[in-house]
Formats: C-alpha cells, structure tokens, sequence
C-alpha cells in the first residue's frame, strides 16, 4: 500500500493531466486555452517526477539500511554510528539517522551498559548477535 503523500501525487498527476487534456482539446475553438494546458500538463509531468524521486529516495534507503545490517553482522550484532559511517563511507549524522531508524522499527536497541562502559552510543542488533 501507498503512503498518503505519494497517493496525494498521484492524484495530483491525474487530475492535472486530465485538465491538461481538456483544456487542450478546448483550444481547437478558443486558442487562449492552449496556455493553461501546457500549464496543466506540466504540473501533471512536475507530480509524476516529484513521485519517481520519493520512489528512488525509499529504495535507496532500504539498500543502505541493508547494508547497515550487513555491518552489524559482521561487527557481531554491535554497532556504533562512527563505526558505520567508516564502512560505508557516509557522513555521521547519516549514519545516526539510520540507527535511529532501525531502533524505531525495532530491529535494533540502544545497549545502556555498553553506552557507560564505552561512553559512545552502541546499538545492539539481536537478532544478528
């Protein structure tokens, strides 16, 4: 199933599109009407892109939250976020996001014993430890 804004989007899509249409069919009898079709179809092409970019930017999430995964492995179901980031080559403040993105999923926890003895954030994964 869809989230609301995409379904929004592709409401948006048709509905601009379908205006588009009209108003360009309109235009045969009145030739003004041809320039709010190309606005119209424009806002349609506008959605359908905005739509491909919330796409991409899911997939691309769930490879690097795989990847994440794959890290914790190999790291024995243990993970910090500058950890991560090292192995993958992206910014800290990334790397955080996504652990805290997999804590709120519940496939990974904060480890408040290992936080004292280490004094950085570690997250367990249990199901890879």
């Amino acid at each position: 199933m869809r989230d609301a804004p995409s379904l929004i989007l592709i409401g948006a899509a048709a509905l601009f599109g379908l205006l588009g249409i009209v108003f360009a069919v309109a235009a045969a009898y009145n030739p003004v009407r041809v320039f709010p079709s190309l606005i119209f179809l424009f806002l349609a092409g506008a959605s359908i892109y905005l739509l491909r970019i919330r796409q991409r930017s899911g997939v691309a999430l769930g490879r690097i939250e795989a990847e994440t995964l794959r890290v914790a492995k190999e790291k024995g179901g243990r993970l910090t976020a500058e950890e991560l980031a090292l192995e993958l080559g992206i910014p800290v403040d990334v790397a955080v996001s996504i652990l805290r993105s997999l804590e709120r999923k519940g496939v990974a926890y904060l480890d408040f014993e290992e936080i004292e003895d280490r004094g950085v954030e570690v997250y367990r994964f249990p199901a890879l430890g």
